[in-house]
Protein backbone atom coordinates (compact mmCIF):
# COMPACT_ATOMS: atom_id res chain seq x y z
CA UNK A 1 0.00 0.00 0.00
CA UNK A 2 1.36 3.51 -0.53
CA UNK A 3 2.64 5.23 2.15
CA UNK A 4 0.42 8.81 3.45
CA UNK A 5 2.16 11.89 2.25
CA UNK A 6 2.27 12.98 5.83
CA UNK A 7 4.37 9.61 6.78
CA UNK A 8 6.10 10.13 4.03
CA UNK A 9 7.60 13.16 4.66
CA UNK A 10 8.31 12.62 8.35
CA UNK A 11 10.55 9.70 6.83
CA UNK A 12 12.12 11.57 4.12
CA UNK A 13 12.77 14.41 7.00
CA UNK A 14 14.59 11.61 9.06
CA UNK A 15 16.61 10.61 6.16
CA UNK A 16 17.94 14.19 5.29
CA UNK A 17 18.75 14.71 9.12
CA UNK A 18 21.23 11.53 9.32
CA UNK A 19 22.57 12.16 5.86
CA UNK A 20 23.15 15.68 7.04
CA UNK A 21 24.54 14.97 10.27
CA UNK A 22 26.92 12.47 8.19
CA UNK A 23 28.16 15.01 6.41
CA UNK A 24 28.86 17.27 9.39
CA UNK A 25 30.82 14.53 10.65
CA UNK A 26 32.68 13.75 8.00
CA UNK A 27 33.20 17.92 7.65
CA UNK A 28 34.79 17.94 10.94
CA UNK A 29 36.95 14.38 10.78
CA UNK A 30 38.51 16.02 7.50
CA UNK A 31 39.23 19.73 8.99
CA UNK A 32 39.53 19.34 12.85
CA UNK A 33 40.72 22.69 12.98
CA UNK A 34 37.19 23.82 11.93
CA UNK A 35 37.63 26.66 10.12
CA UNK A 36 35.41 29.64 9.39
CA UNK A 37 34.16 28.43 5.93
CA UNK A 38 33.73 25.08 7.37
CA UNK A 39 31.63 26.40 10.86
CA UNK A 40 29.90 28.33 8.27
CA UNK A 41 29.34 25.22 5.49
CA UNK A 42 28.11 22.55 9.01
CA UNK A 43 25.86 25.85 10.12
CA UNK A 44 24.01 25.73 6.85
CA UNK A 45 23.51 22.35 6.31
CA UNK A 46 22.54 21.67 9.83
CA UNK A 47 19.55 24.68 9.18
CA UNK A 48 18.59 23.19 5.67
CA UNK A 49 18.49 19.63 6.81
CA UNK A 50 15.90 21.11 9.45
CA UNK A 51 13.82 23.26 7.81
CA UNK A 52 13.69 22.62 4.11
CA UNK A 53 11.61 19.85 4.20
CA UNK A 54 9.20 21.32 6.23
CA UNK A 55 9.41 24.67 4.23
CA UNK A 56 8.68 21.91 0.82
CA UNK A 57 5.79 20.47 3.28
CA UNK A 58 4.47 23.49 3.67
CA UNK A 59 4.33 25.00 0.06
CA UNK A 60 2.82 21.44 -1.37
CA UNK A 61 0.05 21.75 1.75
CA UNK A 62 -0.66 25.27 0.46
CA UNK A 63 -0.39 24.80 -2.87
CA UNK A 64 -3.52 21.90 -2.52
CA UNK A 65 -5.23 24.22 -0.03
CA UNK A 66 -5.86 26.99 -2.35
CA UNK A 67 -8.06 24.75 -3.91
CA UNK A 68 -10.86 24.83 -1.08
CA UNK A 69 -9.83 28.12 0.57
CA UNK A 70 -9.78 30.26 -2.56
CA UNK A 71 -11.07 28.33 -5.64
CA UNK A 72 -14.35 26.42 -3.48
CA UNK A 73 -13.47 23.47 -5.48
CA UNK A 74 -13.78 20.55 -2.85
CA UNK A 75 -13.46 17.66 -6.22
CA UNK A 76 -10.64 18.84 -6.97
CA UNK A 77 -9.18 18.86 -3.15
CA UNK A 78 -10.25 15.41 -2.69
CA UNK A 79 -8.60 14.41 -5.83
CA UNK A 80 -5.43 15.81 -4.86
CA UNK A 81 -6.10 14.53 -1.00
CA UNK A 82 -6.58 10.93 -2.11
CA UNK A 83 -3.04 10.68 -4.44
CA UNK A 84 -1.63 11.87 -1.24
CA UNK A 85 -3.60 9.23 0.72
CA UNK A 86 -4.22 10.92 3.65
CA UNK A 87 -7.40 8.52 5.17
CA UNK A 88 -4.04 6.52 6.33
CA UNK A 89 -3.18 6.41 9.76
CA UNK A 90 -1.33 9.50 11.28
CA UNK A 91 2.87 9.32 11.91
CA UNK A 92 3.80 7.52 15.31
CA UNK A 93 5.11 11.06 16.94
CA UNK A 94 1.57 12.56 16.01
CA UNK A 95 0.48 15.54 13.68
CA UNK A 96 2.16 19.02 13.35
CA UNK A 97 -0.90 21.99 13.31
CA UNK A 98 -0.45 22.61 9.40
CA UNK A 99 -1.28 18.77 8.45
CA UNK A 100 -3.79 18.89 11.09
CA UNK A 101 -5.35 21.92 9.36
CA UNK A 102 -4.77 20.72 5.92
CA UNK A 103 -6.57 17.28 7.38
CA UNK A 104 -9.71 19.27 8.27
CA UNK A 105 -9.86 21.04 4.58
CA UNK A 106 -9.64 17.93 3.41
CA UNK A 107 -12.44 16.31 5.57
CA UNK A 108 -14.70 19.48 4.38
CA UNK A 109 -13.89 18.64 1.25
CA UNK A 110 -15.07 15.19 1.30
CA UNK A 111 -17.99 15.69 2.92
CA UNK A 112 -19.19 18.22 0.86
CA UNK A 113 -19.12 15.38 -2.08
CA UNK A 114 -20.73 13.26 0.18
CA UNK A 115 -18.09 10.72 1.24
CA UNK A 116 -19.17 11.04 4.69
CA UNK A 117 -17.55 7.42 5.40
CA UNK A 118 -14.37 8.75 4.59
CA UNK A 119 -14.75 12.36 6.19
CA UNK A 120 -15.08 9.99 9.05
CA UNK A 121 -11.79 8.28 9.19
CA UNK A 122 -10.52 12.26 8.32
CA UNK A 123 -11.77 12.82 11.93
CA UNK A 124 -10.12 9.75 13.96
CA UNK A 125 -7.13 10.49 11.81
CA UNK A 126 -7.15 14.36 13.51
CA UNK A 127 -8.50 12.55 16.64
CA UNK A 128 -5.12 10.47 16.97
CA UNK A 129 -2.57 13.36 16.48
CA UNK A 130 -4.57 15.45 19.38
CA UNK A 131 -4.38 12.03 21.52
CA UNK A 132 -0.70 11.73 21.62
CA UNK A 133 -0.10 15.31 22.43
CA UNK A 134 1.12 15.35 25.47
CA UNK A 135 1.75 19.02 26.46
CA UNK A 136 -1.81 20.40 25.33
CA UNK A 137 -0.90 23.82 27.01
CA UNK A 138 2.41 24.32 24.85
CA UNK A 139 1.28 26.07 22.21
CA UNK A 140 -2.12 26.27 19.93
CA UNK A 141 -1.72 23.53 18.18
CA UNK A 142 -4.14 21.47 20.66
CA UNK A 143 -6.82 24.12 20.55
CA UNK A 144 -6.76 24.33 16.79
CA UNK A 145 -7.01 20.86 16.68
CA UNK A 146 -10.41 21.04 18.54
CA UNK A 147 -11.36 23.74 16.75
CA UNK A 148 -10.95 21.26 13.42
CA UNK A 149 -12.61 18.58 15.18
CA UNK A 150 -15.45 20.58 16.63
CA UNK A 151 -16.19 21.78 12.76
CA UNK A 152 -16.23 18.17 11.27
CA UNK A 153 -18.15 16.81 13.76
CA UNK A 154 -20.93 19.15 13.06
CA UNK A 155 -20.60 17.87 9.53
CA UNK A 156 -21.00 14.62 10.51
CA UNK A 157 -23.65 15.07 12.52
CA UNK A 158 -22.29 14.19 15.92
CA UNK A 159 -23.71 16.77 18.09
CA UNK A 160 -22.12 15.58 21.54
CA UNK A 161 -18.90 14.84 20.27
CA UNK A 162 -19.00 18.27 18.36
CA UNK A 163 -20.06 19.81 21.38
CA UNK A 164 -17.02 18.84 23.45
CA UNK A 165 -14.77 19.66 21.34
CA UNK A 166 -15.67 23.25 21.13
CA UNK A 167 -16.24 23.38 24.61
CA UNK A 168 -12.68 21.77 24.75
CA UNK A 169 -11.73 24.82 22.60
CA UNK A 170 -13.00 27.21 24.59
CA UNK A 171 -10.79 25.63 27.65
CA UNK A 172 -7.91 25.85 25.19
CA UNK A 173 -8.28 29.61 24.45
CA UNK A 174 -7.90 30.14 28.14
CA UNK A 175 -4.64 28.41 28.56
CA UNK A 176 -2.93 29.80 25.64
CA UNK A 177 0.96 30.54 26.21
CA UNK A 178 1.41 34.23 26.33
CA UNK A 179 3.55 33.42 23.17
CA UNK A 180 0.53 33.70 21.33
CA UNK A 181 -2.28 35.89 23.53
CA UNK A 182 -1.77 38.56 21.55
CA UNK A 183 -2.78 39.03 17.45
CA UNK A 184 -2.37 35.04 16.84
CA UNK A 185 -4.92 34.49 20.36
CA UNK A 186 -7.59 36.80 18.75
CA UNK A 187 -7.38 35.77 14.91
CA UNK A 188 -8.08 32.04 16.82
CA UNK A 189 -10.55 32.83 18.76
CA UNK A 190 -12.13 35.04 15.67
CA UNK A 191 -11.86 31.93 13.40
CA UNK A 192 -13.23 29.88 15.95
CA UNK A 193 -16.25 31.80 17.01
CA UNK A 194 -17.23 32.10 13.04
CA UNK A 195 -16.20 28.51 11.90
CA UNK A 196 -18.00 26.57 14.74
CA UNK A 197 -21.32 29.11 14.99
CA UNK A 198 -21.55 28.41 11.52
CA UNK A 199 -21.01 24.72 10.75
CA UNK A 200 -23.66 24.27 14.69
CA UNK A 201 -26.25 26.40 12.33
CA UNK A 202 -26.13 24.64 9.00
CA UNK A 203 -25.12 21.00 9.94
CA UNK A 204 -26.66 21.12 13.49
CA UNK A 205 -29.70 23.24 12.77
CA UNK A 206 -28.89 25.12 16.45
CA UNK A 207 -31.23 28.09 17.07
CA UNK A 208 -30.37 31.60 18.82
CA UNK A 209 -28.67 34.51 18.45
CA UNK A 210 -25.47 34.86 15.92
CA UNK A 211 -22.16 35.41 17.83
CA UNK A 212 -20.47 37.46 14.92
CA UNK A 213 -21.66 39.91 12.32
CA UNK A 214 -21.01 41.05 8.62
CA UNK A 215 -17.85 42.93 9.94
CA UNK A 216 -16.23 39.81 11.50
CA UNK A 217 -17.12 37.88 8.44
CA UNK A 218 -15.05 41.04 6.29
CA UNK A 219 -12.24 40.22 8.28
CA UNK A 220 -11.95 36.48 7.87
CA UNK A 221 -12.51 37.70 3.84
CA UNK A 222 -9.05 40.18 3.66
CA UNK A 223 -7.03 38.38 0.49
CA UNK A 224 -9.99 36.13 -0.20
CA UNK A 225 -8.48 33.28 2.16
CA UNK A 226 -11.35 31.10 3.40
CA UNK A 227 -13.75 31.80 1.06
CA UNK A 228 -15.27 28.45 1.63
CA UNK A 229 -15.66 29.76 5.42
CA UNK A 230 -16.74 33.02 4.86
CA UNK A 231 -19.24 31.24 2.23
CA UNK A 232 -20.70 29.20 5.09
CA UNK A 233 -20.76 31.91 7.27
CA UNK A 234 -22.59 34.72 5.06
CA UNK A 235 -25.00 31.75 4.82
CA UNK A 236 -25.84 31.35 8.37
CA UNK A 237 -26.27 35.48 8.27
CA UNK A 238 -28.75 35.12 5.26
CA UNK A 239 -31.06 32.53 6.58
CA UNK A 240 -31.07 35.27 10.29
CA UNK A 241 -32.06 37.90 8.24
CA UNK A 242 -34.87 35.73 6.41
CA UNK A 243 -35.74 35.10 10.38
CA UNK A 244 -35.93 38.91 11.22
CA UNK A 245 -37.71 39.51 7.82
CA UNK A 246 -34.41 41.54 5.89
CA UNK A 247 -35.09 39.79 2.68
CA UNK A 248 -33.34 42.60 0.71
CA UNK A 249 -29.75 41.64 3.16
CA UNK A 250 -30.72 38.18 2.41
CA UNK A 251 -31.05 38.56 -0.99
CA UNK A 252 -27.74 40.29 -1.35
CA UNK A 253 -26.13 37.32 0.94
CA UNK A 254 -26.95 34.47 -1.05
CA UNK A 255 -26.18 36.37 -4.30
CA UNK A 256 -22.38 36.60 -2.18
CA UNK A 257 -22.93 32.90 -1.14
CA UNK A 258 -23.64 31.73 -4.98
CA UNK A 259 -21.07 34.16 -5.98
CA UNK A 260 -18.35 32.95 -3.93
CA UNK A 261 -19.05 28.78 -4.07
CA UNK A 262 -20.12 27.92 -6.85
CA UNK A 263 -18.73 24.10 -6.46
CA UNK A 264 -19.88 24.25 -2.96
CA UNK A 265 -23.28 22.73 -1.90
CA UNK A 266 -23.92 26.01 0.49
CA UNK A 267 -23.15 28.32 -3.29
CA UNK A 268 -25.62 25.64 -5.12
CA UNK A 269 -28.41 25.59 -2.35
CA UNK A 270 -28.20 29.77 -2.07
CA UNK A 271 -28.34 29.42 -6.19
CA UNK A 272 -31.67 27.88 -5.65
CA UNK A 273 -32.96 30.19 -3.05
CA UNK A 274 -31.95 32.93 -5.40
CA UNK A 275 -33.86 31.27 -8.16
CA UNK A 276 -37.18 31.62 -5.95
CA UNK A 277 -36.34 35.09 -5.85
CA UNK A 278 -35.76 35.75 -9.37
CA UNK A 279 -38.90 33.56 -10.37
CA UNK A 280 -37.14 31.56 -12.15
CA UNK A 281 -36.72 28.55 -9.46
CA UNK A 282 -39.45 26.84 -6.61
CA UNK A 283 -39.06 26.71 -3.28
CA UNK A 284 -37.77 23.60 -2.83
CA UNK A 285 -34.10 25.63 -1.96
CA UNK A 286 -35.99 26.64 1.77
CA UNK A 287 -36.85 22.66 2.12
CA UNK A 288 -33.35 21.53 1.49
CA UNK A 289 -30.97 21.94 4.14
CA UNK A 290 -26.91 21.06 4.49
CA UNK A 291 -27.35 18.50 7.14
CA UNK A 292 -25.97 14.72 6.87
CA UNK A 293 -29.20 12.35 6.66
CA UNK A 294 -28.00 10.54 9.20
CA UNK A 295 -24.94 10.73 11.98
CA UNK A 296 -22.02 8.96 11.12
CA UNK A 297 -19.52 7.33 12.92
CA UNK A 298 -20.76 8.67 16.41
CA UNK A 299 -18.07 8.18 18.63
CA UNK A 300 -16.83 10.09 22.48
CA UNK A 301 -14.45 13.16 21.69
CA UNK A 302 -10.65 12.97 22.31
CA UNK A 303 -10.39 14.93 25.97
CA UNK A 304 -7.41 16.68 27.23
CA UNK A 305 -6.22 18.42 30.49
CA UNK A 306 -5.80 22.03 29.94
CA UNK A 307 -5.30 22.39 33.75
CA UNK A 308 -2.08 20.34 33.49
CA UNK A 309 0.92 22.20 33.90
CA UNK A 310 3.90 21.16 31.21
Amino acid sequence: MKMSELRKFRCVRWVVLIVACGGIVWMIISDPQAHARTSLMIVLIAVLATFGPLLIQSHIIGAAEVLLDRKCDPAALVRRGDKMKLTDRTPNNGLYRVEAVFLHRYGIALSDVGRMQDAAKVRRRIEEGLAKRQKPTMNADCTVMDMCLADLCARLGDAEAAKAYADQYQEGLKHLPESVLTKEGQDLELLGRVMLSSSAVLFLSKCGALPFDEGNVNVLDVGSRRRHLTAEARMVLAEDARRKGDLVRERKLLEQVADAAPGMRVGQLAAKRLAFYNGTGTSAGYDETLQPAEPVDVHPAVLKNYEKKN
